[in-house]
């Protein structure tokens, strides 16, 4: 671990950290950073075992990642689970950051809330968010889900409002949709 949280990242163009929490068992999560540089290569910046995913955890990481001098020299995103603590470190630690809420775990997290006949249209949606290039293309799919599920559930419709304008923030930055897909 202290040779992990010990390397000298200063020397990398950082483009990127993705930040998510894994489940290892009913009452064990392993939080983690892993950023990626200019050339695309991915580096573990930092992990965090707990017993869940809350705002302590991401904030040990946000601070351990900020701590070893990972300064960004392009466009920060934040690919950030549910969970909007993980935004928030990032906010907090890195400023000038954009935040890109993870639109699978988002689209997974409404699909929960609504009944199974339901879980088609709202697939299409979120498959066309992935797909849309430009930022007024992503804003009209977030509006059509919006429209969607306003009329059928309050709680989806409240979880979509909830993740806000960090659901389009590689459209904003105008990544293109090709690496973008998975995120």
């Amino acid at each position: 671990m202290k040779e992990l949280r010990d390397r000298d990242l200063s020397n990398h163009s950082w483009v990127a950290v993705i930040r998510d929490c894994i489940r290892l068992s009913s009452d064990q999560v392993v939080g983690v950073a892993v950023g990626i540089d200019a050339t695309g290569a991915n580096h573990v910046l930092d992990f965090s075992l707990g017993c869940t995913e809350n705002l302590k955890m991401a904030k040990g990481i946000a601070c351990s990642i900020h701590d070893a001098r990972i300064f960004m020299r392009a466009s920060f995103v934040c690919y950030s689970r549910c969970l909007r603590c993980l935004a928030v470190c990032g906010e907090e630690h890195f400023p000038d950051s954009e935040v890109q809420r993870c639109l699978v775990h988002k689209e997974r997290n409404i699909t929960g809330k609504l009944s199974r006949r339901l879980w088609c249209e709202l697939n299409r949606l979120f498959r066309r968010s992935r797909s849309v290039q430009s930022f007024e293309s992503a804003s009209e799919v977030v509006e059509d889900l919006k429209r969607f599920l306003d009329p059928i559930n309050a709680e989806a419709y409240r979880s979509l409002l909830e993740a806000g304008e960090d659901l389009l923030a590689l459209h904003r930055l105008n990544v293109p949709n090709c690496y973008a897909v998975n995120c």
